[in-house]
């Protein structure tokens, strides 16, 4: 190589070496796959570029095998780290959540390209092939397919927004151009067909130190997006425990005009504290705000109006649900048994909250081993959230709600019945108020009861009935737990 290149070599290998470590540490950091991802890359990139300098691979005195090897493994490596840079690209498009069906058949392309590039170079050891073969498929159906992949990815890219996504496209384009011009050079250079003006390895070393820098500088300002959102969240929370201080505050300056007594004002300087770790448990938890600033005002009401007794007990509720909600976070399912407990306790705190509005009955068959019966965590909850206020709210006449757990034969049926609207007048209701909120179990339930069944022997299904097919009010809610 002239001095150019091997100029470039050095600082490419340096470069990929920084962007290694430093990404290893953001991603140990912030846990943020993307940083994983890039790491590999910049690693398996690392061997690739190693392999071409003679400090590691030297040609003299090398054995024919020796010679195989390097040639198998500059193509393999080469195989590796375009499936990484792949993924990498996914990630930080997002494709997965975006184009699901399209994220199946990358993965699927993924697999495949893997195992036949890891495949021909045993096949050519074992001499069934020619080393040859590997440098054709390489070239001819590896590359052209690699490529294609590639530009559909960058072409999802180009409609996203954000310079994190617009550094991965042109950095992306630069190196796919480069790396191709010297791919295809180096291949006419050795067939005499063009004079060397440039050595391949020249462009193709440029394309990487700008692809790694604008990848670099693309997850930069990821990471500096990060730290806004994180500074945006503590500027909300301090607001609104300073304005719960401030409420609490005026009041006990009342109280103490009003001479009452100290143990009062003491109670009420507890309670104040409770709320506050409270209102951080909460904001963690992913709770939805409209039912937890709801509770949190039903217990500042109770302390305004002096009902200490009533706050704690309703207090004590409420922290314990939040603390099944936070184990739920860890664990993604638990017992029949846990559940119910659970949803017992939910309904007790929309029931006081809501001054005993609606009534409601829990009934279990005897039949039924809740203890030993797992189940997801908070599945029964949002369906029981929607019957209340999408179904029994609106309704009335005398709201009722009954849950029904039976077991037949082998399986266990969760029927969740309600008086009120019915199912239909409440999406009708739904698709003309822009303004109602989203139970925050409803819309992550499907998708849970899937990887719950890919997880477990067991199989959940949902079906959900509007009465009026049997000319009744209300809408039922049947889960099928098969064992």
């Amino acid at each position: 190589m002239n001095s150019l290149t091997d100029f470039l070599w050095h600082t490419t290998f340096t470069l990929l070496w920084c962007f290694v470590f430093l990404s290893v540490l953001t991603y140990k950091a912030g846990k943020d796959k993307i940083f994983l991802y890039y790491a590999a890359y910049n690693f398996l990139l690392l061997l690739y570029v190693g392999s071409r300098a003679d400090y590691f691979f030297s040609n003299e005195n090398i054995s024919e095998l020796g010679w195989t090897i390097k040639r198998l493994f500059n193509w393999h490596i080469q195989v590796i780290y375009h499936c990484v840079h792949m993924f990498f690209g996914i990630a930080i498009v997002g494709i997965a959540t975006k184009y699901p069906k399209l994220y199946f058949r990358l993965k699927t392309y993924v697999v495949i390209s893997v195992a036949v590039g890891t495949l021909i170079p045993v096949l050519v050891l074992f001499g069934v092939l020619e080393t040859t073969d590997y440098d054709n498929y390489f070239a001819c159906i590896h590359i052209p397919v690699f490529i294609t992949v590639a530009i559909i990815i960058l072409q999802k890219a180009w409609k996203e927004k954000g310079v994190v996504v617009l550094c991965f496209f042109w950095g992306t384009l630069i190196y796919a151009i480069l790396a191709a011009i010297a791919l295809f050079s180096t291949v006419l250079i050795k067939n005499n067909l063009i004079p060397m003006y440039v050595h391949p390895m020249t462009l193709f070393y440029i394309g990487i130190i700008i692809e790694i820098i604008a990848f670099a500088i693309g997850l930069g300002f990821r990471l500096q997006n990060i730290y806004k959102e994180k500074l945006q969240y503590q500027k909300d929370l301090n607001e609104a425990q300073a304005k719960l201080q401030n409420k609490l505050e005026k009041r006990i300056k009342i109280q103490e005009q009003e001479k009452i007594e100290l143990q009062q004002m003491k109670e009420k300087q507890e309670l104040e504290t409770q709320l506050a770790k409270l209102q951080n448990k909460v904001l963690r938890s992913q709770m939805n705000s409209h039912f937890v600033f709801n509770v949190l005002n039903s217990i500042k009401a109770f302390i305004i109006d002096n009902n200490s007794k009533e706050a704690i007990n309703y207090l004590g509720k409420f922290s314990k649900f939040i603390r099944k909600i936070l184990d739920s976070n860890f664990y993604e399912e638990n017992t029949l048994y846990e559940e119910i407990n659970t949803l017992k306790l939910y309904l007790d705190i929309e029931s006081i909250r809501l001054q005993k509005g609606f009534s409601y009955d829990i009934d279990i068959d005897e039949n039924v081993d809740a203890e030993n019966i797992k189940f997801p965590s908070l599945l029964l909850q949002p369906y029981v959230e929607n019957a209340i206020w999408h179904g029994l709210m609106p309704y009335k006449g005398e709201k009722k709600l009954m849950i029904n757990i039976e077991q037949k034969q082998k399986n266990i049926v969760i029927k969740i019945d309600d008086n009120g609207i019915g199912y239909n007048k409440s999406l009708h209701k739904k698709s003309g108020n822009t303004t109602h909120h989203k139970s925050f179990g409803l819309e992550i339930v499907n998708e849970r009861i899937k990887e719950f069944n890919s997880k477990n022997s067991m199989n959940i299904s949902v079906k959900i009935t509007d009465k009026q097919v049997f000319e009744q009010n209300g809408t039922r809610v049947e889960i099928f737990l098969e064992l």
